[in-house]
């Protein structure tokens, strides 16, 4: 995760306008009580950040560390899933012709 550096109420003003957060991003919140919520963000409305029934009022949020998206990390997942499938599928086949 990735923190975030600004003051609170510059990173309140931007989780409102939605520059900083949206819906589906994972977050760790960290409050004025001290505490740290990690989420899914499931809402940003009426002064609120949801996820499911947990609300947490924007106002007493003073950090916040988000997960950021790789695109390269998540493509070389998906190839080298679709590699071993692929190799998988050859195995059978020369497996079911007496191969092997």
């Amino acid at each position: 995760m990735k923190p975030v550096t600004a003051e609170p109420a510059g990173l309140q003003e931007q989780i409102r306008s939605g520059a900083l957060i949206a819906v589906g991003d994972q977050v760790s919140v960290f409050t004025q009580d001290h505490q740290e919520h990690k989420l899914r963000v499931t809402g940003i409305d009426a002064g609120y950040v949801s996820s499911g029934a947990v609300r947490i009022p924007i106002d007493s949020i003073t950090g916040l560390r988000t997960r950021e998206f790789s695109a390269g990390k998540t493509v070389s997942v998906a190839a080298g899933a679709a590699g071993l499938a692929a190799v998988g599928a050859f195995l059978a086949a020369l497996a079911a012709v007496g191969y092997i």
